[in-house]
C-alpha cells in the first residue's frame, strides 16, 4: 500500500505534473476540435511550470519547512545543558550501494549530511550512543543504518557507540522501531531540515522527546535571491517542499500526526 502511493504520488511532482498537462493539450489540439480547451490546458501547463521553476515558490515553501524548527547548534551549548543527552539519533537519508565508488560517494547527499552532522553532535555529548535507521536500499539488502555505521567507524566512532535501527522503510516505520531504543527519554533527532517538521511530528505522536537537529538547509538566509530566470534547481527545490507537503498531508489522513 505505501507503495502503491508513493508510486502515484510521483505524478503530482513539478516535472512529471506540467508534462501530463501540457500532453493533455497538445492532445486536445491535434486530436479534437476544441482548440480553445487545448489552448488553456497548455496555458495552464506552461503557468504551473514557471510556478514551480522560479525561486519565489519553492523559496517560500521550504523556508517554512526548514525554519519550523530553531536548529540546535552544538558549539553554542552550554556547559552540562546536554549531558544527560544519552541518544543521537540519526533517520536514514537512502543511498545507493556500489562498491567500486568511495562510501561516501554511495550515500545520497541528504544521508551523508545527515550522518555527518548526527557524528558531530554525539562527539559534542559525553554520555551518548548513536543510534542509526534505515532499512534496505533499492536493488540492494545492505541497510542505510548498516552503511551509516561502516563510515561511522570509518571516523572514529567506537562501534560499542552505534546501535543500530536496520527494519524501517519509512519515516513512521522509523519512529515505531526507534521508540523502544530511546523510550521516554530526551534525546537529539538530526534529519532533513525539511524533513523536519513531519519527522518531529510522528516522534512526539508516539510519546517521544525529541530535540530537533535539522540539517541540509536548502534555502539559506544569505545567497539565495529571488530570481526572475527559471532553473532546474528551482524544479528540485519544489519537488522536495511538495514531497514533504504530501507526506505531512498523508500522515494527518492516517491519524499518525
Amino acid at each position: 500500500m505505501y507503495g502503491l502511493v508513493k508510486y502515484f504520488a510521483n505524478y503530482l511532482f513539478p516535472v512529471p505534473l506540467c508534462l501530463w498537462v501540457l500532453l493533455a493539450g497538445l492532445i486536445f489540439l491535434w486530436c479534437t476540435k476544441k482548440q480553445i480547451t487545448g489552448k488553456v490546458i497548455i496555458t495552464i501547463g506552461v503557468a504551473i511550470l514557471l510556478l514551480f521553476s522560479l525561486s519565489f515558490f519553492p523559496n517560500m515553501c521550504l523556508r517554512y519547512l526548514e525554519h519550523k524548527h530553531v536548529s540546535y547548534i552544538a558549539s553554542q551549548m552550554k556547559e552540562g545543558n546536554f549531558s544527560d543527552i544519552k541518544y543521537v539519533v540519526v533517520l536514514a537519508g537512502g543511498h545507493i550501494l556500489d562498491p567500486e565508488i568511495p562510501i561516501t560517494s554511495q550515500f545520497c547527499y541528504e544521508g551523508l549530511v545527515r550522518l555527518i552532522e548526527g557524528i558531530r553532535l554525539y562527539k559534542k555529548c559525553p554520555k551518548a550512543k548513536l543510534v542509526l535507521s534505515g532499512g534496505i536500499g533499492d536493488r540492494t539488502d545492505v541497510t542505510d543504518a548498516r552503511l551509516m555505521a561502516d563510515l561511522s567507524v570509518e571516523l572514529g566512532i567506537p562501534k560499542e557507540d552505534i546501535i543500530l535501527e536496520p527494519e524501517s522503510m519509512s519515516t513512521f516505520d522509523e519512529a515505531k522501531f526507534i521508540k523502544p531504543i530511546v523510550k521516554n527519554q530526551k534525546f537529539i533527532l538530526v534529519t532533513s531540515a525539511s524533513h523536519m517538521p513531519r519527522s518531529i511530528a510522528l516522534f512526539r505522536k508516539l510519546g517521544m522527546n525529541p530535540v530537533p537537529a535539522p540539517t541540509g538547509h536548502i534555502v539559506k538566509q544569505f545567497g539565495d535571491s529571488i530570481s526572475v530566470l527559471p532553473s532546474v534547481l528551482n524544479l528540485k527545490k519544489s519537488e522536495t517542499a511538495i514531497y514533504e507537503i504530501l507526506g505531512i498531508i498523508k500522515e494527518k489522513v492516517l491519524g499518525r500526526i
